[in-house]
């Protein structure tokens, strides 16, 4: 096969995170829709984010040995770890809600003269955490897109929101996969290269 530059995701600025609470969407967009066109209705994006997003598709495995062999005979899938992992670097009740998967917002809106203001409020006991999607659109050179979908995710968020001086603050954003069971077969996640027409 010929080395082929198109086939190189880099996408310089060109992406953007997107969630969705589970059972609001069912689809990302299809090749018909053009790299940073609307997604459907219920997605929405945290917006600015730092470090990139990263996609993981980590596998833990299990040799099983003999005595007559020096390599194993058998390779067990033992357990598996997908997730996107990212920094977001807008701080919204919202961000917080999406990253963490639990808690109330509650915004009081600004009106002339008076300020507003937005609540993120955790509550006390075992958090009540919530399912959700969560996808990545990139661009490829050509003006591509490439799509991925975990199609039902648990925030794990860990790490501190940093607040220092001259920096910003980010909000730690980890979406673990599981496997969505509303389809036959079930689905865990999906990763997506827009062909160029001809």
């Amino acid at each position: 096969m010929a080395n082929n530059p198109a086939n190189v995701l880099v996408t310089g600025p060109n992406f953007q995170l997107y969630t969705a609470a589970f059972g609001a969407v069912s689809a990302i967009p299809d090749q018909t829709v053009v790299y940073g066109a609307a997604w459907p209705t219920g997605w929405t994006s945290p917006g600015y984010s730092e470090a990139g997003v990263q996609i993981n598709l980590g596998r833990t495995t299990q040799d099983i040995p003999v005595d007559q062999e020096i390599d194993p005979v058998v390779i067990l899938t033992t357990a598996r770890d997908i997730h996107f992992t990212t920094q977001l670097a807008e701080e919204t009740g919202d961000n917080l809600k999406a990253a963490q998967g639990y808690g109330t917002v509650t915004t009081t809106p600004a009106s002339a003269g008076v300020r507003g203001m937005e609540d993120y409020d955790i509550p006390g006991g075992v958090p009540n955490v919530g399912y959700y999607l969560a996808a990545v659109e990139g661009q490829f050179q050509n003006g591509e897109a490439f799509r991925a979908v975990l199609w039902k995710t648990l925030p794990a968020s860990t790490g501190a929101m940093t607040i220092t001086k001259n920096g910003k603050a980010t909000i730690p954003f980890t979406h673990r996969a599981l496997p969505d069971a509303t389809t036959s077969p079930t689905r865990v996640a999906r990763l997506r290269k827009i062909l160029a027409a001809l």
